[in-house]
C-alpha cells in the first residue's frame, strides 16, 4: 500500500503474486468491494450495500474559500458522518503542530527532517485532502530533500497561511455539525 501509486505499479504487484492492489486514501467502500470480490458470500448471488449518506453539516458559507470537498470527504469515510466529524476534529487539533514541525525543521536546515515532517502533514491531510495544502506539502516534502531553498521556505510560509485558513474552515464545519446533533 502506498500514497505514491505510479503507473504500472498495480500490474507489477499483481504479476508478482498479490491478490489485489489498493492505494491510499483507503475508503471503506473500496475495501468492502475488494473483500467482496476476494471472498464472495456463496449465500448471496449479488449483494450491494449503498446506504444513503447520513445528512451532514453544510459546508462553511463565508468568504473563506473552500479547500475541502466535504462531499468527497464524506465518501472517503463511507458516508459515516460521525467518522467524518472525528477525522475533521483530529486534523483541526493536530494541524498546528504538524505545520510547525515542517517550519522548525526548515529553520534548522534539516533537509530529511523537513521532508519527513511534510510527509507526516500530507498523510494527516489524506482523508479530507484540502487540495492546495496537500499539493504544497507534497512539493515541500520532495524539494526539501534537495535542500531547503528560499523557494521552499516561501512554500512553507504558504503552508502556514493555508493551514490557518483550513483550521477556520474545519472549525466552522464542526460547529455546524454539532448544531445538527443538538
Amino acid at each position: 500500500m502506498t500514497a505514491h501509486a505510479l503507473a504500472g505499479d498495480r500490474e507489477m504487484c499483481l504479476s508478482a503474486g498479490m491478490d489485489e492492489y489498493l492505494t491510499k486514501p483507503i475508503r471503506t467502500v473500496d475495501v468492502a468491494q475488494l473483500i467482496g470480490r476476494l471472498f464472495p458470500d456463496p449465500r448471496h448471488e449479488h449483494v450491494t450495500s449503498h446506504a444513503p449518506t447520513p445528512p451532514g453539516p453544510e459546508a462553511p458559507s463565508n468568504d473563506i474559500s473552500m479547500s475541502i470537498d466535504w462531499g468527497a470527504a464524506a465518501g472517503n469515510m463511507g458516508g459515516n458522518f460521525a467518522l467524518l466529524l472525528e477525522v475533521a476534529q483530529a486534523l483541526r487539533d493536530e494541524l498546528p503542530q504538524l505545520v510547525e514541525a515542517v517550519h522548525d525543521k526548515a529553520i534548522r536546515e534539516d533537509n530529511l527532517g523537513c521532508s519527513q515532517a511534510a510527509h507526516a502533514l500530507k498523510g494527516s491531510l489524506l482523508f479530507l485532502k484540502p487540495k492546495d495544502l496537500w499539493e504544497l506539502a507534497q512539493e515541500v516534502e520532495q524539494e526539501s530533500l534537495q535542500g531547503i531553498s528560499a523557494e521552499t521556505k516561501q512554500k512553507i510560509g504558504r503552508l502556514r497561511e493555508l493551514s490557518a485558513r483550513l483550521q477556520i474552515e474545519i472549525e466552522q464545519y464542526l460547529r455546524s455539525g454539532s448544531e445538527l446533533r443538538n
